[in-house]
């Protein structure tokens, strides 16, 4: 019988990457989930931006895409 790769098996064997529960910085985990659901709201909005109200939500929701924390990982 011959052996057979599990692409998977890699994944289990990684270390897991994520920071412990009590090394999180829960300001910047809130910040995170803020800017989740500003994009959200972005994609939400009705396309095309036709209505007083909803260009102005969509310039309100903008500046969350540039501001959104990257995950960083130490290596």
């Amino acid at each position: 019988m011959t052996g057979v790769a599990h692409p998977w098996t890699d994944r289990v064997a990684a270390k897991d990457a994520r920071a412990p529960a009590a090394n999180r910085d829960q300001i910047i985990d809130t910040m995170r989930g803020i800017a989740i659901l500003m994009v959200i709201g972005i994609h939400s909005l009705p396309q095309p931006l036709d209505t007083g109200w909803a260009v102005a939500i969509d310039a309100a929701l903008r500046p969350c895409v540039a501001d959104f924390p990257v995950s960083h990982r130490d290596t």
